[in-house]
């Protein structure tokens, strides 16, 4: 369902767009993540993150870093 819905994006940019959200709700869901939770966080941090950090971010480096949150808080 979702390839043939893609053909109709609009154009090239829009679907790479959408196959990249796509990728990260599938990676956050392999990795057991609720993905509005973690488009949330990523959204509200990473306008103010330098370019050379943004491996923080990655699904699952960010889920051990909200583990780590949630013991200390």
């Amino acid at each position: 369902m979702g390839r043939k819905n893609w053909l109709f994006a609009g154009n090239d940019t829009a679907a790479e767009n959408h196959v990249r959200l796509w990728s990260l709700i599938a990676s956050c869901e392999r990795h057991k993540i609720d993905p509005q939770r973690y488009l949330i966080s990523v959204l509200a941090k990473i306008g103010a993150t330098p370019r050379e950090k943004l491996g923080q971010f990655l699904p699952d480096v960010w889920k051990a870093e909200d583990a780590a949150e949630s013991m200390v808080n």
